[in-house]
Protein backbone atom coordinates (compact mmCIF):
# COMPACT_ATOMS: atom_id res chain seq x y z
CA UNK A 1 0.00 0.00 0.00
CA UNK A 2 1.54 3.46 -0.80
CA UNK A 3 0.14 7.18 0.57
CA UNK A 4 1.51 10.31 -0.45
CA UNK A 5 2.94 12.30 2.34
CA UNK A 6 1.03 15.91 0.65
CA UNK A 7 -2.06 14.72 0.93
CA UNK A 8 -2.18 13.25 4.48
CA UNK A 9 -5.72 13.87 6.19
CA UNK A 10 -6.03 15.68 9.24
CA UNK A 11 -8.12 12.99 11.32
CA UNK A 12 -4.71 11.11 10.40
CA UNK A 13 -2.40 13.56 12.54
CA UNK A 14 -5.00 14.03 15.01
CA UNK A 15 -2.94 13.94 18.79
CA UNK A 16 -3.19 10.01 20.34
CA UNK A 17 -5.97 9.14 22.53
CA UNK A 18 -6.78 10.39 25.94
CA UNK A 19 -4.34 8.55 28.40
CA UNK A 20 -1.89 6.85 25.02
CA UNK A 21 1.38 8.45 24.12
CA UNK A 22 3.87 7.26 21.89
CA UNK A 23 7.36 7.72 22.16
CA UNK A 24 10.38 6.74 20.11
CA UNK A 25 12.71 3.91 20.61
CA UNK A 26 15.91 5.31 22.46
CA UNK A 27 17.41 3.11 25.08
CA UNK A 28 17.36 -0.09 26.49
CA UNK A 29 13.81 -0.04 28.01
CA UNK A 30 11.93 1.34 25.03
CA UNK A 31 13.63 -1.52 23.12
CA UNK A 32 12.68 -3.97 25.95
CA UNK A 33 9.41 -3.27 25.44
CA UNK A 34 9.18 -2.95 21.98
CA UNK A 35 10.57 -6.41 21.31
CA UNK A 36 8.23 -7.73 25.02
CA UNK A 37 5.21 -6.74 22.29
CA UNK A 38 6.13 -7.75 19.08
CA UNK A 39 7.08 -11.70 20.77
CA UNK A 40 3.43 -11.24 22.83
CA UNK A 41 1.22 -10.40 19.41
CA UNK A 42 3.59 -11.97 17.06
CA UNK A 43 5.28 -15.04 19.13
CA UNK A 44 8.55 -14.13 17.33
CA UNK A 45 12.38 -14.48 18.14
CA UNK A 46 13.31 -10.64 18.46
CA UNK A 47 16.76 -11.16 17.86
CA UNK A 48 16.95 -9.71 14.57
CA UNK A 49 14.67 -6.86 15.43
CA UNK A 50 17.06 -5.98 18.64
CA UNK A 51 19.96 -5.74 16.01
CA UNK A 52 17.67 -3.20 13.72
CA UNK A 53 16.83 -1.03 17.34
CA UNK A 54 20.22 -1.39 18.33
CA UNK A 55 21.87 -0.19 15.29
CA UNK A 56 19.12 2.83 14.78
CA UNK A 57 20.29 3.75 18.01
CA UNK A 58 23.78 4.72 16.95
CA UNK A 59 22.24 6.51 13.33
CA UNK A 60 22.13 10.08 13.93
CA UNK A 61 20.07 10.93 11.07
CA UNK A 62 17.29 8.69 13.08
CA UNK A 63 16.45 7.29 9.30
CA UNK A 64 15.54 4.00 10.99
CA UNK A 65 13.33 4.37 14.19
CA UNK A 66 11.09 2.37 16.28
CA UNK A 67 8.00 3.61 18.37
CA UNK A 68 6.14 2.44 21.56
CA UNK A 69 2.78 3.34 22.60
CA UNK A 70 1.83 3.48 26.27
CA UNK A 71 -1.21 3.21 27.99
CA UNK A 72 -0.39 4.47 31.70
CA UNK A 73 3.55 3.85 31.20
CA UNK A 74 1.99 0.10 30.05
CA UNK A 75 3.46 -0.71 26.39
CA UNK A 76 0.14 -1.42 24.11
CA UNK A 77 1.45 -1.13 20.69
CA UNK A 78 4.68 -0.94 18.50
CA UNK A 79 5.95 -0.07 14.56
CA UNK A 80 8.92 0.91 12.89
CA UNK A 81 9.57 3.48 10.15
CA UNK A 82 12.58 3.33 8.25
CA UNK A 83 14.04 6.24 5.73
CA UNK A 84 16.57 6.20 2.86
CA UNK A 85 18.48 9.32 2.02
CA UNK A 86 18.45 7.62 -2.00
CA UNK A 87 14.26 6.85 -2.29
CA UNK A 88 11.11 9.41 -1.90
CA UNK A 89 9.56 5.81 0.03
CA UNK A 90 9.06 5.32 3.59
CA UNK A 91 8.21 2.24 5.03
CA UNK A 92 6.22 1.09 7.69
CA UNK A 93 6.90 -2.27 9.25
CA UNK A 94 5.41 -4.13 12.45
CA UNK A 95 2.66 -1.68 13.51
CA UNK A 96 0.87 -3.97 15.87
CA UNK A 97 -1.48 -3.31 18.73
CA UNK A 98 -2.27 -5.55 21.76
CA UNK A 99 -5.88 -7.30 21.46
CA UNK A 100 -7.29 -5.58 24.54
CA UNK A 101 -6.65 -2.02 23.02
CA UNK A 102 -7.58 -2.52 19.58
CA UNK A 103 -10.29 -0.23 18.10
CA UNK A 104 -9.39 2.60 20.34
CA UNK A 105 -7.28 4.54 17.89
CA UNK A 106 -3.75 3.16 19.44
CA UNK A 107 -3.03 2.22 15.98
CA UNK A 108 -3.35 5.19 14.26
CA UNK A 109 -1.22 7.24 16.84
CA UNK A 110 1.49 5.03 16.04
CA UNK A 111 0.78 5.76 12.48
CA UNK A 112 0.57 9.74 13.31
CA UNK A 113 3.58 9.30 14.84
CA UNK A 114 5.97 7.56 12.57
CA UNK A 115 4.48 9.97 9.67
CA UNK A 116 5.79 13.11 12.02
CA UNK A 117 9.14 11.34 12.19
CA UNK A 118 9.56 10.53 8.29
CA UNK A 119 8.45 14.44 7.26
CA UNK A 120 11.55 15.95 8.65
CA UNK A 121 13.11 14.25 5.81
CA UNK A 122 12.86 15.68 2.55
CA UNK A 123 13.98 13.66 -0.04
CA UNK A 124 10.65 11.26 1.26
CA UNK A 125 7.45 11.94 -0.33
CA UNK A 126 5.38 8.23 0.06
CA UNK A 127 4.82 5.57 2.93
CA UNK A 128 4.86 2.37 2.11
CA UNK A 129 3.46 -0.45 4.00
CA UNK A 130 3.66 -4.29 2.92
CA UNK A 131 -0.39 -4.72 5.22
CA UNK A 132 -1.94 -7.78 7.08
CA UNK A 133 -5.80 -7.83 6.03
CA UNK A 134 -6.43 -6.66 9.71
CA UNK A 135 -4.25 -3.42 8.78
CA UNK A 136 -5.25 -2.86 5.23
CA UNK A 137 -9.00 -1.36 6.49
CA UNK A 138 -7.45 1.53 9.00
CA UNK A 139 -4.99 1.98 6.18
CA UNK A 140 -7.30 2.98 3.08
CA UNK A 141 -9.35 4.79 5.91
CA UNK A 142 -6.69 7.19 5.63
CA UNK A 143 -5.90 7.09 1.99
CA UNK A 144 -3.61 4.14 1.71
CA UNK A 145 -3.84 2.68 -1.75
CA UNK A 146 -2.85 -0.88 -2.93
CA UNK A 147 -1.02 -1.20 -5.63
CA UNK A 148 0.83 -4.77 -5.32
CA UNK A 149 -0.07 -7.85 -3.70
CA UNK A 150 3.10 -10.11 -1.89
CA UNK A 151 3.13 -13.56 -0.06
CA UNK A 152 4.99 -14.90 2.56
CA UNK A 153 7.77 -16.95 1.35
CA UNK A 154 10.75 -18.66 3.44
CA UNK A 155 13.93 -19.47 1.75
CA UNK A 156 16.83 -21.89 2.38
CA UNK A 157 20.16 -21.44 0.73
CA UNK A 158 20.91 -24.75 1.83
CA UNK A 159 18.61 -26.48 -0.05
Amino acid sequence: MIRDLRELSPSLMAPPPEGVTVSPVKDEQSIADFLSLESAIWSCDPSKTRELLLSALSDPLQRDLGFVAYSDSKPIGFGRVTASPHSQFSGLWGGSVLPDFRGRGVYRALLSARIQHVRQFDSIRYLRVDALPTSRPILEKYGFKVVASTWPAEWSPDR
